[in-house]
């Protein structure tokens, strides 16, 4: 595999992810959901980067959250719903490695190989309509919805 793959290996589907202004303490973090073709295109990415030797990452563009979506019991109200993620794996990074960075629009997950596992099982939890858990890791937190 080769990086250029990961740059050819196109955004397809919506994904979302947001944050509320006012979580309460047990939704704190950030969250995720995307429908089937998002779904499939962040597995498909997954493949892609955790076979290339020195690992990879990729920026895309994200969808609005609706309240429907982020419409959690005892959630906040507000919403910050990001515009882009960016998606780092690294095979050098403690295996439990998984940190968010969060700038005005734009989050960026990275992450090394047991966490890249867990965020493939939260794509794949979407995908199939379950959800409601989190995974985390550095003080960082990322909720999965179906």
């Amino acid at each position: 595999m080769h990086t250029e793959e990961v740059w050819q290996w196109n955004n397809t589907g919506e994904i979302y992810v947001w944050r509320y202004l006012e979580a309460s303490r047990g939704w704190i973090g950030h969250h995720m959901t995307a429908d089937r073709e998002g779904c499939r295109f962040l597995l498909g990415l997954i493949g892609i980067i955790r076979n290339l030797e020195s690992g990879g990452r990729k920026k895309f563009a994200l969808a609005e959250v609706t309240k429907e979506q982020s419409g959690v019991p005892n959630h906040g109200k507000k919403t910050i719903s990001l515009r882009r993620l960016e998606l780092v794996f690294s095979p050098e990074l403690e295996k439990d490695h998984f940190v968010e960075l969060e700038t005005e629009e734009e989050v960026v997950f990275e992450m090394g190989r047991a966490r890249l596992d867990e965020f493939e099982k939260g794509i794949k939890d979407i995908a199939r309509g379950d959800g409601d858990w989190a995974m985390s890791g550095d003080g960082a937190r990322l909720w999965f919805w179906w």
